[in-house]
C-alpha cells in the first residue's frame, strides 16, 4: 500500500506492481503522471462506506463514540474531517548505518510513526497534540504516564479494576483511552471516571492538567528491558526490519527525534516535574516492584486513589492481571488482536538474552552520561 510504506521498500518490489492507495491524486508520484501509469478508480455508495468506515474506526483508532457521532466526522465538510492529513514536508526520516529508516511525525518533542499516521491508525501529532493540550479535563480524571513498554497495560487494567471495585476487565482496550493516540473530541465523550494513558513527556499534557492537578501515576522499568520489548513492539507495528543492535542505534541516539522521544529525556523530566511540583499528586510504580509483590503495590495504588482494596481484592486483581490472563482477556474478552502485538513476554531481565557485551558496555555508558533518580533501583 502506497502510503503506508517508504519509498525505499515499494521500489525495491518485483513487478508487475500493483500498487494500492487511498490518497488524493496530489499525493501520487510525479512519475505517475509523466508515465501516464495505468489506474483502476473503484467507488461504492458512500452510505455504506460510512457505515463500513465506522467499524474501521473502531477498531483501528479505538474510536469509542456512537455511530451517530462518527457520522459528525465522516460529514465534516471543513477539513480536516480527522487528525490523519499528513503533509509530507512535516515527515521527518531518521537513518542508521545499515540501510534502516524510521519515518516520524511529530510536535513538542514528541513522535509517532508517519506509516501509522498515513494508514489512519493514529491521529497526525503534528495537528492533535496542540489540539490535545487545550482539551477540556476533569477534576476527577487520572493520568498514567509511562515511557513505551514500561508496564501501562499492566497497570492501567489493574487501575480501572480498583475504581470499579471489581476485578473484571475493562470492556475496552487501554487503547480507547490513550491521550495520543486519540483526538480530543473522542477522549471528552468518555464517561468518568476516566483513566488517560499516555507516552507522552510532561510538556505535552492537557494545561487543565496542570490547573486542575490531576491525579497522576507514573510507570518506571528497567531501560535494558524497555529497549528489548520495544524493539519487538517496532518490528510489528512499523514493520522494523533491521537487528536487535541495529534497533538499539535509534534507541540510544541522544539528539532527537526519536520514536515517541528519548528515554533519558522523558524520565529526567519526568523526575524533574515530581521534583518541582511536590503539591501535584504523583504516584511512582516500578514495574519490578509491582512484579515482584503485586499484592502490596496494588494496595499501595488503591491507597493513592482512594479506594477500598481488601486483600481479598487486591488478590484477585493480582491474579486477573497476571503477565498471561491479560493477555488473553485482551485477546478474548476485548475482542482485540493488539495482544499479538502488545503482549511478549513480561519478563524482569529479558535483556540478558538479548545483549552483547559490548551492547552492554555501551549502554551503561548511555545511562551515565544521563543518571537518573531510578537508576540505582534497577539490576543493571
Amino acid at each position: 500500500m502506497y502510503e503506508f510504506q517508504i519509498p525505499e521498500n515499494l521500489q525495491t518490489l518485483e513487478p508487475p506492481r500493483v500498487f494500492n492507495t487511498h490518497v488524493r491524486p496530489n499525493n501520487l508520484p510525479e512519475q505517475f503522471f509523466e508515465k501516464r501509469c495505468k489506474t483502476v478508480f473503484v467507488q461504492r455508495n458512500p452510505k455504506d462506506i460510512a457505515v463500513s468506515f465506522y467499524y474501521h474506526y473502531k477498531d483501528l483508532i479505538k474510536f469509542g463514540g456512537t455511530f451517530k457521532q462518527f457520522m459528525d466526522f465522516f460529514l465534516k465538510e471543513d477539513e480536516p474531517a480527522s487528525e490523519t492529513n499528513v503533509s509530507e514536508d512535516d515527515v521527518i526520516s531518521i537513518h542508521d548505518n545499515h540501510g534502516n529508516t524510521i519515518e516520524l511525525l511529530g510536535s513538542g518533542g514528541q513522535y509517532l510513526s508517519a506509516s501509522n499516521v498515513r494508514s489512519g491508525r493514529y491521529p497526525n501529532p503534528v495537528t492533535n497534540i496542540p489540539r490535545l493540550r487545550k482539551m477540556n479535563v476533569n477534576e476527577d480524571d487520572i493520568f498514567l504516564c509511562a515511557y513505551p513498554k514500561a508496564g501501562t497495560h499492566w497497570t492501567w487494567e489493574i487501575m480501572t479494576m480498583l475504581l470499579q471495585q471489581s476485578a473484571e476487565y475493562h470492556p475496552h482496550e487501554k487503547e480507547s483511552y490513550m491521550y495520543e493516540l486519540q483526538i480530543p473530541e473522542t477522549l471528552q465523550a468518555l464517561e468518568p471516571p476516566r483513566v488517560f494513558n499516555t507516552h507522552v513527556r510532561p510538556n505535552n499534557l492537557p494545561e487543565q492538567f496542570f490547573e486542575k492537578r490531576c491525579k497522576t501515576v507514573f510507570v518506571q522499568r528497567n531501560p535494558k528491558d524497555i529497549s528489548v520489548s520495544f524493539y519487538y513492539h517496532c518490528k510489528n507495528m512499523i514493520q522494523f526490519s533491521g537487528t536487535f543492535e541495529q534497533f538499539m542505534d535509534f534507541f540510544l541516539k541522544e539528539d532527537e527525534p526519536v520514536l515517541h522521544c528519548a528515554w533519558y529525556k522523558y524520565t529526567l523530566e519526568w523526575e524533574q516535574f515530581i521534583r518541582e511540583n511536590p503539591d501535584h499528586p504523583v504516584h511512582c510504580i516500578m514495574y519490578e516492584q509491582l512484579q515482584q509483590n503485586a499484592v502490596e503495590e496494588i494496595k499501595r495504588l488503591a491507597t493513592f486513589l482512594k479506594t477500598p482494596c481488601d486483600d481479598k481484592l487486591a488478590n484477585l486483581i493480582a491474579e486477573k492481571c497476571s503477565f498471561q490472563n491479560l493477555k488473553n482477556a485482551t485477546l478474548k474478552v476485548k475482542k482485540g488482536e493488539m495482544s499479538k502485538i502488545l503482549f511478549r513476554k513480561g519478563m524482569v531481565g529479558d535483556w540478558k538474552t538479548h545483549f552483547t557485551v559490548a551492547l552492554n558496555e555501551k549502554f551503561d555508558q548511555y545511562l551515565q552520561r544521563h543518571p537518573t533518580t531510578s537508576m540505582n533501583t534497577y539490576d543493571i
